[in-house]
């Protein structure tokens, strides 16, 4: 969580229930989680560009790391 996310929750916790004041800051938080969102997906995006763009072919492994980590530690 962001030092400005913990902060905006600070105050909303401390405004009055129904409060203008308190809408404005719920707001604030949505807006700061949707900008969260829009840089997890540009990173993403970016990564996938890369690969798509410089490599023929791409092949991952799709297996259960948890399963892994009860066998090995």
């Amino acid at each position: 969580m962001s030092k400005r996310l913990r902060r905006l929750y600070h105050f909303f916790s401390r405004s009055k229930p129904g409060s203008r004041n308190r809408k404005k800051l719920l707001l604030k938080i949505k807006r700061e989680f949707e900008k969260q969102d829009d840089e997890k997906n540009d990173v993403i995006n970016k990564v996938t560009h890369f690969v798509t763009t410089n490599y023929s072919r791409v092949v991952f492994q799709d297996d259960d790391v948890r399963s892994w980590q009860k066998l090995f530690g």
